[in-house]
């Protein structure tokens, strides 16, 4: 099974969108229906809940059931040893994303969002 690592604005579009058939919200039924393993790591679980409990407090409970009930692994954050190769290269918050979804070998990492990727 492909193994799907997506970052929070995966997860807050999806949960936040009104929209059955918005890209994000698609990924997270196509990890329901078990086309693929979703993984997040525990930071990215940290964030969706703070950002979404602060800015839209609506989606919360969309994202719990969708939390509860996609097939998604909750994956441990990287230390500051596995991810400080990275920030030359991205964000450096974002790091421990890059590392987590390197670490675990995913064969995709998901975002919405492309500016914290740094281009020489």
């Amino acid at each position: 099974m492909k193994l799907i690592f997506a970052d929070s604005s995966i997860l807050i579009v999806g949960s936040a969108s009104s929209s059955s058939t918005g890209a994000s919200r698609v990924v997270l039924t196509m990890a329901e229906i078990g086309l693929f393993k979703l993984l997040i790591s525990e930071q990215m679980l940290e964030e969706c809940q703070r950002n979404l409990y602060k800015k839209i407090p609506k989606a919360v409970p969309i994202f719990n059931d969708i939390i509860d009930h996609i097939n998604v692994d909750i994956l441990p954050n990287p230390s500051l040893e596995e991810f400080s190769p990275y920030i030359d290269i991205i964000e450096a918050k974002d790091a421990p994303i890059l590392a987590a979804a390197l670490l675990v070998k995913a064969d995709r990492l998901l975002t919405a969002v492309c500016e914290s990727l740094k281009y020489n």
